[in-house]
């Protein structure tokens, strides 16, 4: 409480804060400490001014000598766990956090970050219990509203983030923001016209990079979004970044010795990820060739047990999550790699500013984002001829290498379900017609198909298996729309997986797999056709709508790729009511996947350490950074 004796001094200090006169401002302040010693507020207040002019070494040692003098006083707690937030010692902000509630149980500033911390630790759940509660103390704390639009949005609860925010409106203070969230949800519950107008709202106020890689990643499920615009945005992504660091020194780009080839992967999929099961085979035996070493950024806080399963396949493991862009540039370069493989693109809070700061002579984007990321640093994009055909090049900044066969694999060793080698039930009623696609891909086109699909094959139902059907707003959503095409409620079927296997398990019991479009399915092509689920695709224009088709092409599966709307509907109708045609195509699909290439985790490493090997001793790249 600011006492009435130094009141005035106090506000003019405050006055001085956002004009950032720093010196005045320390002086002043001890000063007053001065004339008013062992004052815990204006102790606190100092503290406060280091913290934000980000002294955080002397803010610390301040509190820390505040909390030995006053043991319970939950606001130097509080101001504590600032310090360490800002740090991203997330345990200690945890402990004293909890200190200051315990102290204060209607401390709804401390509940709120107390929120973003586990938000931050992967306990999300836990975090929207933390929002909530520093909103159920003061509802109109602006920051909590934010914060729990953001975590309803990350955990798919997209219906719920839109209520929030346009029900506090009036409160939060952050026109920006507002549109970000709406953009975000109103794109994941498929309403794109209304994201796409909502998203170019945000950044027309104010520029975000993480906002604008949002937007372009959630643009790829959109038909419409022009390929002009996709650009434009990336390079102004690209300008912003190097604004914002523009003293930044760029240092030679070394070649490493001719006899190892070094190679980096920067990703956050380093865990439980549709990344990791495609690529922890290849990484297996890529580890083992020789003259060949393997070099992981790990941009993720969060490990599991996949986390340790990758770990033994790279010579070295480093954990960037911590580190600015600046310093991982430094570390990556000193590291002094050959290649350097982006797998997240646009997905998941990507780390683009170490790729268009160059860290490598060559940059590659691979596996985890199937578009271009629209950056001149990153070189080259891995796909194939089914999913980039020569013509379709020009809709890519990155050069298209080719792998042989098809742009990725999948490590069938982690699939533990006992897979399905009965033979299919001729006799069999029903045929299950089954997706496992994230609803954001099951746009309204989708549903016009699948329902009339349905309508015309009696003995057909579809089953829907999502973690994201927990939302039970979503999920009326979609089956309010099958209803009102006719189709009887109980032939829509709602999965929702509780862990992987659980998931595997769905789709092995789909009779025919539904792909999406124009986003097809990459890894849940790749399972369904291990575990003998024929997918049913159509082919588009771009890589995001021909990965079923690469994956039918490769195992031998050409009939079931259709050219349009009218074939996909023909053949859904055709291979359904044909008990002996899909029973066929199932045993083939069980019969030949031991053998097949695509499920050849060795045969792929070494043609993909071919490519990176070509790339290294023929790359022409590396003069412009000599």
């Amino acid at each position: 409480m600011i006492k009435d004796v130094y009141k005035q001094e106090v506000n003019d200090i405050l006055s001085l804060f956002p004009k950032k006169n720093t010196l005045i401002i320390k002086a002043k302040l001890q000063n007053l400490i001065k004339k008013h010693p062992n004052d815990m507020f204006l102790e606190n207040l100092y503290g406060i001014f280091l913290l934000n002019f980000e002294n955080l070494k002397e803010a610390i040692q301040i509190f820390d000598n505040l909390i030995k003098k006053y043991p319970n006083n939950s606001v130097a707690h509080y101001n504590l766990a600032l310090c360490y937030e800002k740090n991203k010692h997330y345990d200690k902000v945890r402990k004293h956090l909890l200190v200051a509630i315990d102290l204060n149980n209607n401390y709804f500033e401390a509940f709120n970050l107390l929120g973003i911390v586990h938000a931050h630790t992967y306990n999300k759940i836990y975090a929207v219990k933390c929002f909530e509660k520093a909103l159920e103390i003061n509802k109109n704390y602006a920051p909590a509203i934010k914060n729990l639009a953001s975590i309803y949005n990350d955990l798919n609860y997209f219906i719920k983030a839109i209520k929030i925010i346009e029900d506090n409106i009036g409160i939060i203070n952050d026109t920006p923001f507002i549109y970000q969230i709406l953009g975000l949800s109103y794109f994941s519950i498929r309403q794109f016209k209304k994201g796409v107008d909502y998203f170019d709202k945000s950044l027309n106020l104010n520029f975000n990079i993480l906002v604008c890689s949002s937007y372009l990643f959630l643009s790829s499920y959109f038909r419409d979004f022009e390929r002009k615009k996709y650009f434009f945005l990336a390079s102004k992504l690209r300008e912003t970044y190097l604004k914002k660091n523009i003293k930044y020194k760029f240092d030679k780009i070394n070649k490493s010795s001719e006899e190892v080839i070094k190679i980096g992967f920067v990703g956050r999929c380093f865990r439980e990820h549709a990344v990791t099961y495609q690529i922890l085979g290849v990484l297996n035996f890529l580890s083992k060739e020789n003259n060949v070493e393997l070099y992981a950024y790990n941009d993720n806080y969060f490990c599991d047990i996949y986390t340790s399963k990758l770990k033994k396949n790279f010579h070295f493991w480093k954990d960037i999550y911590f580190y600015s862009d600046q310093d991982t540039v430094s570390l990556i370069r000193r590291d002094n790699l050959d290649i350097l493989v982006d797998l997240e693109g646009h997905s998941s809070q990507p780390r683009l500013g170490i790729f268009i700061q160059r860290c490598a002579p060559i940059q590659i984007s691979w596996c985890g984002f199937l578009d271009s990321v629209g950056l001149p640093e990153i070189d080259y994009m891995i796909a194939d001829r089914n999913v980039i055909s020569n013509e379709q090049e020009a809709n890519y900044s990155e050069k298209i290498v080719c792998m042989p066969h098809i742009w990725t694999t999948l490590d069938t060793s982690l699939i533990e379900i006992s897979t399905v080698d009965i033979p299919f039930d001729l006799k069999k009623e029903t045929v299950f017609f089954g997706s496992p696609a994230t609803p954001i891909k099951i746009s309204e086109e989708v549903m016009l198909l699948w329902s009339k699909i349905l309508n015309k094959t009696n003995n057909t139902k579809l089953v829907l298996s999502n973690q994201i059907y927990k939302d039970s707003d979503l999920k009326n959503l979609i089956l309010s729309f099958f209803i009102n095409k006719k189709i009887d409620h109980e032939r829509i079927i709602f999965k929702i997986p509780s862990n992987r296997n659980n998931f595997l398990e769905n789709i092995a019991q789909f009779d025919i797999m539904l792909d999406t479009f124009p986003y097809s399915g990459g890894t849940t092509s790749l399972e369904a056709a291990w575990l003998g689920c024929p997918i049913l695709t159509m082919e588009g224009n771009s890589f995001l709508s021909r990965c079923g088709t690469s994956v039918n092409i490769n195992l031998g599966m050409s009939e079931w790729i259709a050219k349009n709307e009218d074939e996909y509907f023909r053949k859904a109708v055709l291979f359904s009511s044909n008990s002996k045609i899909l029973s066929d195509y199932k045993k083939k699909l069980i019969k030949n996947r031991d053998t097949n290439q695509i499920f050849d985790n060795k045969l792929f490493s070494q043609d993909l350490l071919k490519l990176f090997k070509n790339l290294k001793y023929s790359n022409n790249l590396l003069k412009k950074y000599e």
